[in-house]
């Protein structure tokens, strides 16, 4: 059995670890102090491998993300047995959860509470190897910092780190990040590669880098790492390559350039990488599919502090990136990326209630749309962004459908086309493509810092299909990862309506309203739907006026 509890608690886990083991149970729990942004190998497969999950419940561990997540796979796997060891509110999603009281064990053998929860564990460990290797799906979600161990792909497989400023500071992040990003997006346009998103190689920040765990995390063969270093209008990209197994450097390389050449820089080092790693691209491969975003640099800089704020999930950092994106093409109006963000942008804040004017978002929308169609060139992310908003607007589904798979036919190596594009689908009723499109998504980028919008888009399909059990452990994670992020709310409180664990259900839609309007949720149902219906018998049965 494995014992989730925090650091603060770690007396009280003595106690429960050794009444356990006294009682003959072999018990696994962490007596070291967890660092960095992933589990440690042996704490996961011992999480993993586990017949029972005791959390422990506290103050300290209801707001700990590790014990939220610990829990959180232990609930899908069907091994949590919880129990409270001081009075606290539990996370949402396991308030329902059949929990013993032990807040007043003092550590007694013969404590009625302890003698009873004893029992339930092992009969609970008895019976429960079965349902904790059950894996009913190819691909499972898992919890924030848990590590998803793909097999390699047959094609050369990579994934870009972070790059280093050594500069350091916030701009030399946004800078650093931005050109990871378009090394990743130049990468992707050779089909004879597999290439990681770049929102899950970025989340690997750490100086001190386990290539070989890293590598099988992300189920790639080959790492580029690097450092961008500014001085004035001068740019310089140093870039190593590294065989993930053996963490055997196989190649090194210096690009050397300035400001106005910072796209060719990234072609070049893209292109560099590429021929390394896959010998058998052609030459007229090297060649990048799709012109530079743009060639004013200070419109650049903005997109790219837009796409920073963009990265903080909540209303302030959404309107403040509608700002600079409105900033970036009012310099440029040919920069399709930036049309894209507006375009999706503007309709989800007039959805969660964030537009001061619904009708002028809509509008600036359908132009935003407009720009990214009638574009010169072809930019595959954009253009499925694009497409969502013009679903959502409850628009000509054959032509948003269109849109997304023409993005994807553009790019299919981007996360960005795989999880909007399952958006779509999942938008225009082809809920089957949409769940296979989700999946995939998370294929290509497992550790993403915005994993949650395919982990949302597997539950709220699964809601659309009336298969609200099947949705739980998605929406969960979902808003394990975005506590706030109003979408995952919504669905949750759906599913738990649906299921009668009303109490659930309203303690979630309390956290909606607090960052959401259901107004404005409520006006945007599609009279006459079968999703319509669902989702008001639901608010129904809450007591909401639907």
């Amino acid at each position: 059995m494995f014992l989730s509890y925090t650091r603060e608690d770690q007396a009280t886990a003595r106690r429960f670890a050794e009444a356990f083991a006294a009682a003959g149970l072999e018990v696994w729990w962490d007596v070291t102090l967890r660092s960095g942004e992933a589990y440690d190998e042996v704490t996961e497969a011992a999480l993993k491998t586990a017949k029972a999950v005791v959390v422990l419940w506290s103050r300290k561990s209801v707001v700990s993300r590790w014990v939220r997540a610990e829990a959180t796979l232990a609930e899908r796997n069907k091994t949590l047995l919880p129990a409270m060891i001081e009075p606290c509110e539990r996370p949402i999603m396991f308030e329902l959860t059949q929990t013993a009281d032990l807040s007043g064990w003092d550590g007694s053998a013969a404590h009625g509470g302890w003698q009873a929860f004893l029992a339930d564990v092992k009969r609970f460990v008895a019976t429960s190897a079965a349902a904790a290797s059950e894996s009913r799906l190819a691909l499972r979600a898992t919890p924030p910092g848990a590590t998803f161990a793909p097999p390699l792909p047959a094609k050369p497989s990579i994934a870009v780190l972070p790059f280093a400023d050594p500069s350091g500071g916030v701009e030399g992040d946004y800078f650093a990040d931005g050109m990871v990003d378009e090394i990743v997006t130049a990468l992707t346009r050779f089909p004879s590669l597999f290439v990681i998103a770049s929102g899950s190689s970025l989340s690997y920040r750490e100086r001190e880098r386990d290539f070989r765990k890293i590598g099988r995390e992300l189920g790639v063969r080959y790492l580029l790492e690097g450092s961008v270093r500014r001085s004035g209008q001068r740019v310089r990209i140093a870039v190593d390559l590294v065989e993930s197994e053996t963490a055997a450097q196989i190649w090194s390389e210096r690009f050397e350039g300035t400001l106005d050449d910072v796209f060719a820089l990234q072609d070049e080092v893209a292109n560099a990488v590429a021929a390394r790693i896959e010998p058998t691209i052609q030459a007229a491969d090297l060649r990048r599919g799709a012109a530079r975003p743009t060639d004013d640099l200070g419109a650049y800089d903005l997109f790219l502090r837009g796409e920073q704020r963009l990265r903080e999930y909540d209303q302030t950092g959404m309107l403040a990136a509608i700002d600079l994106f409105d900033q970036t093409v009012a310099r440029d109006a040919t920069f399709v990326a930036a049309w894209g963000h507006l375009a999706w942008l503007r309709i989800f804040n007039a959805r969660m209630g964030w537009s001061a004017d619904r009708e002028e978002a809509v509008r600036r929308a359908q132009d935003a749309i407009r720009h990214v169609l009638l574009a010169d060139d072809a930019d595959a992310d954009a253009i499925v962004r694009a497409a969502w908003a013009s679903a959502a607007l409850g628009g000509d589904r054959h032509a948003s459908t269109s849109m997304a798979d023409r993005a994807l036919a553009l790019n299919s190596g981007s996360f960005t086309c795989w999880v909007w594009g399952g958006w779509v689908s999942s938008t225009c009723g082809a809920y089957q493509p949409a769940l296979e499109r989700f999946h995939h998504a998370l294929r290509l980028n497992p550790r993403a810092p915005d994993r949650h919008s395919a982990l949302m888009g597997l539950g709220a399909t699964l809601v659309f299909l009336a298969r609200f059990e099947e949705a739980l452990p998605w929406l969960n994670e979902a808003v394990t990862l975005r506590p706030n992020w109003p979408p995952g709310l919504f669905y949750l409180t759906i599913a738990f309506s649906h299921l009668n664990r009303i109490d659930a259900a309203r303690a979630v839609l309390a956290r909606f309203e607090a960052v959401s309007s259901l107004k404005a949720w409520v006006d945007n149902l599609v009279d006459g739907s079968a999703w319509t219906e669902s989702a008001q018998s639901a608010l129904r049965r809450l007591g909401v006026d639907a």
